[in-house]
């Protein structure tokens, strides 16, 4: 997504990915602006990941994403990247407000022992994200 405004509010899926699920990489860039608000991933009886992104890997550069009262019943409150990319904020201005998941990473979580968060002159906020698990901001 290059260069737009993407707001995605309200949503939830029953498997991972409340708000966008991709097997790709997933990119914003050039001054795109992103907002996903109170999604949801899995329920009472499935833990799914990702409350608001579920990918392979996350590449956001020269933007803004806000995620917002997202929840997983598995890992990865707001994010949850499963591939070999890694999740990379490069200027950009990220906030990550009010998510939590059930297992690890209640901001973001990466499941592969090959991942990295990567920030590069940016500003990442992490406000109220919280895990029953491991990291309560970030868990890798």
């Amino acid at each position: 997504v290059t260069g737009t405004t993407l707001n995605v509010s309200g949503t939830s899926s029953g498997g991972n990915g409340g708000g966008l699920f991709s097997d790709a990489r997933v990119s914003f860039s050039s001054g795109t602006a992103v907002s996903l608000t109170n999604s949801r991933a899995g329920n009472s009886t499935s833990a799914a990941d990702g409350g608001a992104l579920s990918l392979s890997s996350l590449a956001v550069e020269d933007s803004a994403l806000l995620i917002e009262g997202a929840r997983a019943s598995g890992a990865g409150g707001a994010v949850s990247a499963r591939g070999t990319g890694g999740v990379v904020f490069r200027q950009s201005q990220v906030v990550l407000r009010d998510t939590s998941s059930v297992g690890d990473g209640g901001g973001i979580h990466t499941s592969s022992p090959l991942w990295s968060v990567t920030v590069v002159q940016s500003n990442l906020s992490f406000d109220g994200t919280s895990a029953q698990g491991s990291g309560g901001g970030v868990a890798t």
